[in-house]
C-alpha cells in the first residue's frame, strides 16, 4: 500500500494548517492534501487515490452535508470515508444527518490532539487490513486461473 493519503478539506486555511501540523507531528509516511473548498477538493480525488477527507461542515458554497451527498453519489467514491470536523454541528440531530448521509465519525473543535490521533490511527489500521485482504483475493483469484494449483488451492479450502 503506497502512503496513506489524507485530504483535508476547509474553507479556513488556519484551520487547515493547524489540522495538518497536528497529523504530521503524530504521523510518519502519510500524504496530506488541502483543499479551500468543494470544488478544489474534487480536483484533488480526481487525481489522487484519497484513503480519508477531514472536512469541515461549515463551508460557503457547498457545506460538509452537501459535499458527502455529491461524493458519494460517484461510484467510484463512495467508499472514501469522510470524517466532520466541527465546531457548531455537535447537535445530535446534525450527528444523525452526517451519520446517515454517510460519514463515519466526527470529531469536534477544539480537536484533542490526543484523540484525533487515536481516531486517525485506527481509520489507518483499518484500511491497511482491508488493502492486505484485498491483495490476499486479488493473489488467489490470479492463482484459480493456473490449472496446476487451482486443485490444490480448493483443496486446501475445504480442509
Amino acid at each position: 500500500m503506497d502512503n496513506f493519503k489524507i485530504l483535508i478539506v476547509d474553507d479556513n486555511k488556519l484551520n487547515i494548517y493547524s489540522l495538518k501540523l497536528l497529523i504530521e507531528d503524530n504521523f510518519d509516511n502519510l500524504d496530506i492534501y488541502e483543499a479551500l473548498s468543494v470544488k478544489e477538493a474534487f480536483k484533488i480525488i480526481d487525481t489522487q487515490n484519497i484513503h480519508l477527507i477531514l472536512s469541515d461542515i461549515q463551508m460557503p458554497q457547498m457545506d460538509g452535508f452537501e459535499f458527502i451527498e455529491k461524493l458519494h453519489s460517484f461510484d467510484k467514491y463512495k467508499n472514501i470515508p469522510i470524517i466532520f470536523i466541527t465546531g457548531i454541528y455537535n447537535d445530535s440531530k446534525y450527528l444523525k444527518k452526517g451519520y446517515k448521509l454517510g460519514a463515519i465519525d466526527y470529531i469536534t473543535k477544539p480537536i484533542d490532539d490526543e484523540i484525533l490521533t487515536l481516531k486517525l490511527n485506527s481509520y489507518m489500521q483499518l484500511l491497511k487490513k482491508a488493502s492486505n485482504e484485498e491483495n490476499e483475493y486479488k493473489n488467489l483469484l490470479e492463482d484459480m486461473k493456473n490449472e496446476d494449483k487451482k486443485d490444490e488451492i480448493l483443496e486446501n479450502l475445504y480442509k
